[in-house]
């Protein structure tokens, strides 16, 4: 299965999300052609078509070209990929792992799955099994619009007041 990674353009890495999505790879689960953005990550993965950054036509082609996106928690990563019906894998970034400054990630995650969009992976030891039953996922139509990231965002805040 051909996957698209995105760990985000920020400077930190995410050496938990690439470690084993590596190992996926090597493992068979995706394919040696994934595409894996890895922005300032100091880890680079041995497996995969390793890049850094991409530009917006870049960024859309390879999420296009996927059967997959694994993305961090990022709400502009997870959107853009539902956008275009994919099936999408949710690692958020973790402050417990200095990944992040806060749980902002953990929180979006879990609405996202809540509304039935993604699979969230909470437990990077479980990113392999959930690649492996992804097929059986049948997720929410997402309907995109500012009502609808509204909604999500206003949820948010109401659970962090």
């Amino acid at each position: 299965m051909k996957a698209f990674v995105t760990i985000g353009t920020g400077k930190s890495g995410f050496y938990r999300l690439l470690k084993h999505v590596e190992q996926a790879i090597n493992n068979n689960l995706l394919r040696t052609d994934s595409t894996i953005q890895i922005g300032g990550s100091d880890y680079i993965p041995k497996s995969g078509n390793i890049v850094r950054y991409l530009n917006e036509d870049e960024y859309f082609k390879e999420q296009v070209d996927a059967e997959i996106i694994i993305s961090h928690g990022g709400t502009g990563s997870i959107t853009s990929a539902l956008k275009l019906k994919k099936k999408v894998i949710v690692v958020p970034r973790l402050h417990k792992f200095n990944e992040h400054l806060d749980d902002h990630q953990l929180e979006i995650t879990r609405v996202f799955e809540k509304k039935g969009y993604i699979m969230a992976v909470y437990d990077i030891g479980k990113l392999d099994n959930v690649i492996s039953n992804i097929h059986y996922f049948q997720p929410e139509v997402f309907q995109s619009g500012t009502g609808q990231i509204s909604t999500i965002i206003e949820d948010f805040i109401s659970r962090n007041i």
